[in-house]
C-alpha cells in the first residue's frame, strides 16, 4: 500500500483565476494579500494528464479553523467523558498502535468545496471504527446520551449524533485513524489520530481530539453556529481539477480531469456539455470504489462508495476562441448535480456540476 501511495501526486490549482482576476489591482501581482487568505502567489498553468486515484499526503488538501496546532503525537491524549465531565476513558497514540488497525479507502471533501476552492482528497487510511475502540476501551455508551461532543487541541469542536458510532442514515459508521497512506497521520491531517465520519463533510470529520463528551442534548459546533449545515451531509457535486478556469491553451486535444462525489451513494454517470445543456456526453470514468484495491471492511455496508470517482474528457478544440464545459454527474440512486455551475446552497455543501472557461490561442 505505501508503494503505491508514494508513486501518486498531483498538484491541483485551488483557486479560480476568474475570482482573483475580478479583484484588480489587489490581486494582479503575485504575493498580493487576499482577504481571509495567506499570501497568494498564483501558480502557472499546468495541464495534467492523470488525477491518481488515492493523492499523496504531500498533496492532499489542509483545510482547518485555526490552523495547526503544536502537538507532541508521543504525549498528546484524548480524553472521554460522560455529560457530567466524568472521565470514562483516555487514550493516546501507544494505545492505539497496540490494536490491530485496518485500512479502509475513503475521500474527504469540505463542506466550503466549489469551484473556486477545489477541496477534495481520497486516501487510504487505517485505524478502527470508533464504537471497537471504545470496547477494547471498556466505555459503554449511555443510553440516553444522544450526542457527541468532540472538541481539538485547537479547541474546534463540533456535534455528532451518537448514531454515528454505528451508521446513520445508511452510512458506514465513524473511524478513528492513525495511519494515511502507510504512514503516521502527519500534524496537518491531525496528528497523532483523526476521525472519519462517512457520509459528512470534513467540518464533521475533528482531527487532534482532546476530548469526546457523550452528552444528551444536540451540541452546535463552530462552523455550525456560524450557518453552515449541522448534519453536513455530502451533496452530489462534481469539480473540474484540470485545466483551471480562464487558463489560455494551445489549439489541439485538451483533457479535462475532475472528481465526482457523492458520499455514501456511487457515483455512476459523468457528464459533459460543451454547447451549453443542448447535448450531453459521456465522460469516462477512470477509478472509483471498484477500481479500489482495498477489500471493503466488515463494518463497511456500503462496499468502498465513500470513495470519490475519477473522470476524463478529451476535449478537441482545433480553432482559436473562448470556449466553455460543463459536467453533470449522476450517483446509483438517480439524484444528479444541480446545473447552476456555482451551486444552489453554499451552506449545506456544493451540490453542482462545475463549469470551467477556455481561451484557446
Amino acid at each position: 500500500m505505501s508503494q503505491r501511495s508514494k508513486r501518486y501526486r498531483a498538484r491541483v490549482v485551488l483557486f479560480d483565476r476568474r475570482e482573483v482576476l475580478k479583484m484588480g489591482a489587489a490581486a494582479t501581482v503575485a504575493g498580493s494579500v487576499l482577504p481571509a487568505c495567506d499570501t497568494l502567489s498564483l501558480p502557472e498553468v499546468q495541464l495534467l494528464d492523470e488525477i491518481p486515484g488515492v493523492i499523496s499526503n504531500e498533496d492532499f488538501y489542509v483545510q482547518s479553523a485555526f490552523g495547526t496546532p503544536d502537538v507532541n503525537p508521543d504525549t498528546h491524549t484524548c480524553t472521554i467523558v460522560d455529560g457530567d465531565g466524568n472521565e470514562l476513558a483516555s487514550f493516546d497514540k501507544e494505545f492505539v498502535l497496540g490494536l490491530a488497525a485496518r485500512e479502509r479507502e475513503h475521500t474527504l471533501q469540505c463542506i466550503g468545496a466549489n469551484p473556486r476552492f477545489l477541496f477534495i482528497g481520497n486516501a487510504v487510511w487505517a485505524g478502527l471504527p470508533f464504537r471497537e475502540v471504545l470496547e477494547e476501551l471498556g466505555v459503554e455508551v449511555p443510553d440516553a446520551d444522544d450526542w457527541m461532543r468532540i472538541t481539538g487541541v485547537d479547541d474546534y469542536a463540533t456535534g455528532l449524533p451518537s448514531t454515528d458510532l454505528d451508521g446513520t442514515d445508511g452510512a458506514d459508521p465513524m473511524w478513528l485513524v492513525w495511519l494515511m497512506n502507510g504512514e503516521d497521520v502527519p500534524a496537518v491531517h491531525g496528528a497523532p489520530f483523526r476521525f472519519l465520519v462517512p457520509g459528512r463533510y470534513g467540518t464533521k470529520n475533528p482531527k487532534w481530539p482532546r476530548e469526546v463528551a457523550f452528552v444528551q442534548d444536540e451540541f452546535v459546533g463552530h462552523w455550525e453556529s456560524r450557518g453552515w449545515s449541522q448534519l453536513a451531509t455530502y451533496q452530489t457535486n462534481g469539480l473540474v481539477l484540470s485545466p483551471p478556469t480562464m487558463a489560455v491553451v494551445g489549439s489541439g486535444t485538451i483533457r479535462v480531469l475532475g472528481s465526482a462525489f457523492s458520499g455514501h451513494t456511487q457515483i455512476t454517470r459523468v457528464e459533459v456539455t460543451t454547447d451549453g445543456g443542448d447535448s450531453w456526453t459521456d465522460a469516462v470514468i477512470d477509478y472509483n470504489a471498484e477500481g479500489s484495491d482495498i477489500p471493503p471492511d466488515a463494518t463497511d455496508v456500503n462496499e468502498g462508495r465513500h470513495i470519490w470517482t475519477v473522470w476524463s474528457y478529451d476535449w478537441q478544440l482545433d480553432e482559436p476562441g473562448d470556449y466553455s464545459i460543463q459536467i453533470r454527474v449522476t450517483d446509483e440512486t438517480g439524484h444528479t448535480s444541480d446545473l447552476d455551475p456555482a451551486g444552489t446552497d453554499r451552506f449545506n455543501g456544493y451540490n453542482a456540476g462545475m463549469a470551467i472557461d477556455l481561451d484557446v490561442t
